[in-house]
């Protein structure tokens, strides 16, 4: 019985790391575009992350126009199998100072984390996208990454 337990478990282990693709984490340059690239089986996603340098406001006594200079996201494009996902501006909306990416293909849902903020200022923020857009934001501390102070999810709407 025991023999049988741990052969399914072990299989188990197996087809779930079979899901989802090894990632690397990938330092994020300063100015312009980071691309990451992912693979699993057939499914094959790449995402950027283009910065700039603009004055921004990083902690709680700077505003914008106190802010020192800082690297800051532009956009984030993605691609699934070719066809590129749909990403709401507000996405990027607070991505300062990132400095690590991370992407990972599943067998339905896919996810860039960036990595980004320094001090108590840091964060961490995952991207969760399916084939035709983003799903879900998920924002944490990098003081304590298991407790997210923001989940945003996005839906589709049709006008009908």
């Amino acid at each position: 019985m025991m023999r049988l337990q741990v052969a399914l478990i072990l299989f188990l282990i197996s087809v779930t790391g079979a899901s989802v693709s090894a990632a690397e984490k990938v330092p994020i340059v300063e100015m312009g575009a980071t691309t990451l690239r992912a693979q699993s089986g057939k499914r094959s996603v790449e995402a950027s992350i283009i910065t700039y340098k603009r004055p921004a406001a990083l902690h709680g006594d700077e505003d914008d126009a106190t802010a020192p200079v800082r690297n800051v996201v532009r956009a984030i494009t993605i691609t699934l199998d070719g066809q590129r996902v749909l990403v709401p501006r507000s996405v990027i909306c607070g991505l300062v100072l990132p400095y690590r990416g991370e992407l990972r293909v599943g067998p339905g849902l896919s996810a860039l984390t960036i990595e980004g903020g320094d001090t108590s200022a840091s964060y961490i923020v995952r991207i969760e996208f399916d084939s035709e857009r983003v799903r879900r934001v998920t924002a944490a501390s990098s003081l304590i990454p298991d407790k997210p102070f923001q989940i945003t999810t996005f839906y589709k709407q049709t006008l009908e």
